[in-house]
C-alpha cells in the first residue's frame, strides 16, 4: 500500500467522523449562543416591563399628588378682591404646570418619590412629574394650567331651558329635552320629551324626571350626542390640536374651521352650589324670621343708621312697603315675607346707589331670606366666560362682553357682585333681576390631574371634582380617564423643563 508522505492517521478514528463531529460542536455552539441571544432578549424585555409597570405606577401617585396639591391650594385659598378672574388657581402655569417629583437617593418609600418644591436639587433626579390642566376660554391654542371652576358654568339641574337654549350649539329642542328629562313631572314641554318617546326606542328606558348625576347622564336625553356634548375637544384640554381641525381625516370629525367647538361640556355642569353662609362661615341671618332687634344689631355694623332704618321699617311693615303704622309683630318678628333679597332691595332703592356699595355688599353677605342650607346652581359672574354670562335671563351677547371687559380692566372689588352695578349695560334693573341667580364665589372646582413618569412618559389622567366648603376639601367625584388621551406633548414639555 503506496502512503502519502508526512500524512498519519488517527488510530481508531475516520476522516469522516471527525468531520461529523465538527459540524455537531458548531451547530451546538449556535443553538446555544442563539439560546443566550434569545434569553438576554427575554431580560431586556423583562427589565423593559417591569420599567414600564413602575412608570405607570408612579404616574399614577403623580396624578393623585396633583389631586392632593389642588386640596391644599383650595384649602388655603382666600381670593383676591381685585382679581376677579381667580388667576392664582384657575392660569397659574407656575404653579400647576410639570411640577417635578424626585427620586430621592436612600428614600424608603415604595416609589421614593416626594415633591420637588421647586427646581430639583442636586443628589435627587426627576422620575415623574405632574400637572392641572385648566379651562380658558379665551383663546383656543392657549393651553391653561390650573382647576376649573364649576361655578363659572350653568348648572343643568337649575337652569331654565331659555337659558340653557342660549349656549354655543344648543336649540329649543334640546333645552327643553334637558329639563323634560330631569323635572319631576311626566308632561313634556312642546318641543321635550317623556317616557312616550323613550319607551319606543330600540332599547328603551324612561326618563329620570330626578336631578342629573353626571353630565355623562345627557347622553340620555332625546337628540343629545356625544359630538354635541363634547364638541370636537376630544383630549378635553381646551385647546384646537391639529387632529381637531383636520376634517374626517382622523377623530373626530370636525369642520376644519380653525376654530374649536368645545361642546356643552364647556358651559354645564351638576356640581355648583354654594352654603348659605357669609364670608366667615357663619350661617346668614335670615330677615324672614329675624326679630328687629337682631336684624338691627347685625346690619349697625355694616350700614349707617339711616340705612339701617329703611331697612328695619321694610322688613317690618306688613305688606312690605314701610309706610306708616309698620312695625313687628306681638313677638317682635318681621312681618313682612321676602322671596329673594331682590324684592327687598326693589323697596328700598338708596341701597343701590353708588354711595352704599359697601352697605349693600354687607347685606348681601351677612343676610338672606332663603331657609335653605345650600343654594344650588348660582353662577359665579367674576369668572363665568361670556358664553354663560348671555344665557342668563334678561343678559344678551352685548352685555355679556360689556361684564366681560369690565372685568379685564380692573380696579374694583370683585369680593361681592354688586360691582355689576357699576357696568353702564347692567344697571340696577337687571342687577335686581340676576341677584337670585348669581354670586361672587365658588365652592366645587373640576381637576384634570396628569401625572407623566419614566423616559417613555408613561402617563395617567384622573378627572376629580373637589368640594372647598368643607374643611377638608373632599372629592365629590373621581374618575379615571386615561384614554382621553394626552392633553399636551409631553415630550416638548420636558425639553423645556430642562
Amino acid at each position: 500500500m503506496t502512503r502519502t508522505p508526512g500524512h498519519r492517521s488517527l488510530p481508531g478514528v475516520a476522516p469522516q467522523r471527525r468531520g461529523v463531529a465538527l459540524i455537531v460542536v458548531l451547530w451546538v455552539m449556535v443553538i446555544l449562543s442563539f439560546l443566550c441571544v434569545s434569553f438576554a432578549r427575554e431580560m431586556v424585555l423583562e427589565a423593559e416591563s417591569s420599567r414600564y409597570f413602575i412608570d405607570q405606577a408612579q404616574a399614577r401617585l403623580a396624578a393623585a399628588s396633583a389631586v392632593a396639591r389642588a386640596r391644599i391650594a383650595l384649602a388655603a385659598y382666600q381670593g383676591d378682591p381685585s382679581d376677579p378672574s381667580a388667576a392664582s388657581l384657575l392660569d397659574n402655569a407656575g404653579e400647576f404646570c410639570w411640577v417635578p417629583l424626585v427620586d430621592e437617593p436612600g428614600s424608603t418609600s415604595g416609589t421614593g418619590l416626594s415633591p420637588a418644591g421647586g427646581q430639583v436639587g442636586s443628589g435627587a433626579r426627576s422620575q415623574a412629574y405632574y400637572s392641572l390642566v385648566g379651562k380658558g376660554h379665551d383663546s383656543d391654542d392657549y393651553l391653561t394650567f390650573g382647576l376649573i371652576d364649576e361655578a363659572a358654568k350653568l348648572n343643568v339641574n337649575t337652569a331654565s331651558w331659555e337659558s340653557l337654549a342660549r349656549l354655543p350649539e344648543m336649540t329649543d329642542e334640546l333645552a327643553q329635552a334637558i329639563v323634560d328629562f330631569r323635572d319631576p313631572d311626566s308632561n313634556p314641554l312642546p318641543y321635550g320629551a317623556e317616557d312616550e318617546y323613550y319607551e319606543t326606542l330600540e332599547q328603551p328606558y324612561r326618563a329620570k324626571n330626578a336631578p342629573f348625576e353626571a353630565l355623562e347622564e345627557l347622553l340620555l336625553v332625546k337628540d343629545l350626542t356625544a359630538a354635541i356634548l363634547y364638541g370636537e375637544d376630544t383630549n378635553q384640554n381646551d385647546v384646537l390640536d391639529p387632529w381637531e381641525n383636520d376634517g374626517d381625516a382622523s377623530s373626530p370629525d370636525d369642520d376644519q374651521d380653525g376654530e374649536l367647538d368645545r361642546g356643552l361640556a364647556a358651559y354645564v355642569t351638576v356640581y355648583s352650589f354654594e352654603p348659605n353662609v357669609n364670608f366667615e362661615g357663619e350661617p346668614r341671618l335670615n330677615l324672614n324670621t329675624a326679630s328687629r332687634d337682631e336684624v338691627q344689631e347685625l346690619l349697625s355694623e355694616g350700614m349707617s343708621s339711616e340705612l339701617l332704618e329703611q331697612v328695619s321699617s321694610v322688613l317690618s311693615s306688613t305688606d312690605g312697603s314701610g309706610g306708616e303704622g309698620a312695625g313687628s309683630d306681638a313677638g317682635g318678628q318681621q312681618s313682612a315675607q321676602y322671596e329673594t333679597m331682590a324684592d327687598l332691595l326693589v323697596r328700598v332703592p338708596a341701597l343701590l346707589e353708588r354711595e352704599n356699595r359697601e352697605a349693600l355688599a354687607y347685606l348681601l353677605d351677612v343676610a338672606t331670606v332663603s331657609e335653605a342650607d345650600v343654594l344650588p346652581g348660582l353662577v359665579n359672574v367674576n369668572t363665568a366666560p361670556p358664553e354663560v354670562l348671555a344665557a342668563l335671563p334678561g343678559f344678551d351677547e352685548d352685555v355679556a362682553e360689556a361684564i366681560d371687559a369690565y372685568r379685564k380692566q380692573g380696579g374694583a372689588n370683585f369680593s361681592s357682585v354688586v360691582w355689576l352695578l357699576d357696568v353702564e349695560a347692567v344697571g340696577p334693573q337687571r342687577f335686581l333681576q340676576h341677584l337670585p341667580l348669581i354670586t361672587a364665589r365658588s365652592f366645587q372646582y373640576r381637576v384634570h390631574a396628569v401625572g407623566v413618569a419614566g423616559r417613555r412618559h408613561a402617563f395617567r389622567r384622573l378627572e376629580v371634582v373637589l368640594d372647598r366648603s368643607r374643611p377638608d376639601v373632599p372629592p365629590i367625584f373621581w374618575r379615571d380617564v386615561t384614554d382621553w388621551g394626552a392633553p399636551f406633548d409631553f415630550v416638548a414639555e420636558a425639553g423645556e423643563a430642562q
